[in-house]
C-alpha cells in the first residue's frame, strides 16, 4: 500500500494549472522518477503513443504532433531506465509524425 502510494504521488500531474505548465513541470520532474516512476512514465508514453496510431484522435495534426513531441521530451528524460521501450517510444513517434506531419511542398520553379 505504502509504496503504490509513493509512486502514485509521484507521478501525479499538477491540478488547476494550463496544460504547458503541467507539461513542463512533468517533463522537470521526470528527472527526478524514481526507477519503477520512470518505467510507468515511459510505459505511459509508449501507450498513448501507439493509440494515437492505431485510434487516431479527432484533434488538430498541430495537436498531436505537440503532443508526440511532449510525449518524448519526457522519455528523454526518463527512458534510460527502459532503453527498449525507449526505443519503441521514439519509433511510434517518428510514425506519428509522418502521418501527421505537413507534407513539405516542393519549391515553385519558374517556368520559361
Amino acid at each position: 500500500g505504502t509504496e503504490v502510494l509513493a509512486l502514485v504521488l509521484e507521478l501525479t500531474d499538477l491540478n488547476g494549472v494550463s496544460r504547458e505548465e503541467r507539461r513542463a513541470e512533468q517533463i522537470a520532474r521526470a528527472k527526478g522518477y524514481s526507477v519503477r516512476a520512470g518505467l510507468v512514465r515511459t510505459a505511459d508514453k509508449l501507450a498513448n503513443l501507439s493509440e494515437i496510431l492505431d485510434s487516431p484522435p479527432k484533434w488538430a495534426p498541430k495537436h498531436v504532433i505537440a503532443y508526440a513531441r511532449f510525449a518524448m521530451q519526457v522519455v528523454e528524460v526518463c527512458g534510460h531506465v527502459c532503453p527498449a521501450m525507449a526505443l519503441e517510444c521514439q519509433q511510434a513517434y517518428e510514425q506519428v509524425l509522418a502521418r501527421y506531419a505537413a507534407p513539405q511542398s516542393a519549391p515553385q520553379t519558374p517556368s520559361s
